[in-house]
């Protein structure tokens, strides 16, 4: 046998595999009654038996995480004042209200704060390519042990060290 006529068989098995692989299992199916008089319509159902479902299509009003965090600043106007600019991307335009929710499950005494930057999304996806998107938040009065900002994203997170003015 050629090496030629080998990769044709070898081919050909792997495309009779591949077309086999989609198939589902044949099931049983009961014949049609043959057809009969009119019976009486059905009774309705009520409406108790099969429960409303809760739409599940995203909302306006909901928000979510930004895709991923490319930079964060820290600025200090004041020793005890913190402003933390963010900027990321979403995987669309059409992206409002862009902010950083801080996160409040950190441990008493921590010397790092959470943020997890959101936006919220449009009703429908404007194009597919990635846009930049920004925020900001300012903080007045800085814990005096805090020595990480950590900013949390759907694709990542970046922590950043609070340099403090003296």
């Amino acid at each position: 046998m050629t090496r030629r006529s080998s990769i044709v068989i070898a081919l050909c098995a792997v495309a009779l595999v591949a077309s086999a692989c989609n198939r589902t299992p044949a099931t049983k199916t009961a014949s049609a009654p043959p057809p009969s008089a009119p019976s009486a319509a059905p009774a309705p159902v009520s409406q108790s038996t099969y429960p409303a479902t809760k739409d599940l299509s995203p909302t306006k009003t909901e928000e979510r995480a930004v895709a991923s965090v490319n930079t964060v600043s820290l600025q200090h106007p004041s020793p005890d004042a913190l402003i933390i600019d963010v900027s990321g991307l979403v995987p669309s335009a059409g992206w409002t209200n862009p902010r950083l929710v801080p996160v409040d499950d950190e441990k008493e005494g921590s010397d790092t704060k959470t943020y997890r930057f959101v936006a919220t999304p449009p009703d429908s996806p404007k194009g597919t390519l990635a846009f930049a998107i920004n925020a900001r938040v300012e903080v007045d009065r800085v814990p005096r042990n805090l020595k990480f900002v950590r900013i949390v994203t759907a694709g990542n997170q970046t922590a950043v060290n609070v340099a403090r003015m003296q």
